[in-house]
């Protein structure tokens, strides 16, 4: 019987291994092949301790999927994500990290401190991506107790760091600075989709031209961020401005998201985290300016023209106000709107008193 190798995919840009009938993930990168080695032989020596262990209770035996991989298990749980959801690309990005080094380990050989000796190597991770991380990982093994896969989390107990609120929006003159230093149209166009919509960067990024009713002004997504949650489809509203810019890449991408790089391949997460990158480098003042950084500034934006904060909720994709409040209303640093309110309500108090007392 042939024994089993490492191969690359290049569709994935990771290194495989086919055990038991399932591709394991082991290494992203091309280059990484000292590195798929290495996670291969770990998995291979677990799976044989595994095999030399003697049963125990054959006399009541048990299948409780602690013998499953960690790698094996976040596969599996891709390929639903894969089919229900719209975070594959972010999900597939972390997991892969993780299954790189923690993949090798059976479901009852891992614990918390695996995973926190994991995140000790993520120096540039700051705690709202360890946070939501954390959640994903919790999230796998969730669903594989809901899938009948396992029978219990063993992150359960692993606590999450407090996420940072996210204060940062953009100010008319750094939009006009970061608009001015994109030398392309393709990354401009990104750019503009994010600010005339408000919509989230993966939103954008798997826009096709079969979601988009440039009739009615709306682009509909079955398949999204809060989907399984809400059993909603997402509706982005479109203005003048996106409408002509979808109504021109939709002639263009037919097939396919339309929001593409100057290669014509679609935007993935890494690369619009390195073309971010890239402006914060040049302009230091920058420094804490994401692409979600983009979707703040729309809801503040609109809280301050007066937008009613249910519509903001309902333009933004969620289904109540309180996310709106505790993220995305940066009204504590718009200083003079609030000074212009305060002084609203003063003359609206002076003319109730005057009226008052003229009756």
């Amino acid at each position: 019987m042939r024994s089993p190798k490492p191969w690359y995919r290049t569709q994935t840009d990771t290194w495989y291994v086919c055990l038991g009938g399932k591709q394991i993930p082991l290494a992203k990168g091309k280059r990484s092949k000292r590195e798929a080695d290495e996670a291969f032989h770990r998995l291979m020596v677990s799976r044989d301790q595994h095999a030399a262990e003697p049963v125990r209770n054959t006399s009541n035996p048990t299948n409780d999927g602690s013998r499953i991989l960690v790698a094996v298990l976040a596969d599996q749980f891709l390929d639903w994500v894969q089919l229900n959801l719209n975070c594959y690309d972010w999900c597939r990005q972390f997991l892969q990290q993780f299954a790189t080094a923690c993949g090798h380990l059976s479901i009852c050989e891992l614990k918390p401190f695996h995973v926190s000796q994991w995140l000790a190597t993520k120096s540039t991770w700051g705690p709202s991506t360890r946070c939501r991380v954390i959640g994903l990982l919790k999230q796998v093994f969730n669903w594989g107790i809901e899938q009948g896969l396992i029978n219990s989390n063993p992150l359960r107990s692993l606590k999450k760091p407090k996420a940072q609120r996210r204060e940062r929006i953009l100010t008319a003159a750094e939009l006009r600075k970061i608009f001015e230093a994109i030398s392309d149209g393709p990354f401009r166009s990104f750019l503009t989709a994010m600010m005339e919509t408000g919509a989230r960067p993966g939103e954008i990024r798997i826009l096709t031209a079969a979601q988009i009713d440039l009739q009615n002004g709306i682009c509909v997504l079955l398949k999204h961020k809060t989907s399984e949650k809400t059993n909603r489809p997402r509706v982005i509203y479109l203005t003048p401005t996106m409408t002509n810019l979808c109504g021109n890449l939709v002639e263009r991408w037919p097939t396919g998201p339309i929001f593409r790089n100057q290669r014509g391949r679609p935007w993935t997460v890494n690369a619009v985290r390195i073309r971010f990158r890239r402006l914060r480098r040049k302009f230091p003042e920058l420094n804490d300016v994401v692409a979600y950084t983009f979707r703040h500034t729309y809801a503040t934006n609109a809280l301050v023209n007066g937008v009613p904060i249910a519509t903001v909720a309902e333009l933004l994709g969620h289904t109540s106000t309180a996310m709106i409040e505790a993220h995305y209303g940066h009204l504590a640093t718009e200083r003079a709107y609030l000074l212009r309110a305060a002084l609203q309500a003063t003359r609206q108090r002076d003319d109730s008193d005057a009226s008052g007392a003229t009756d």
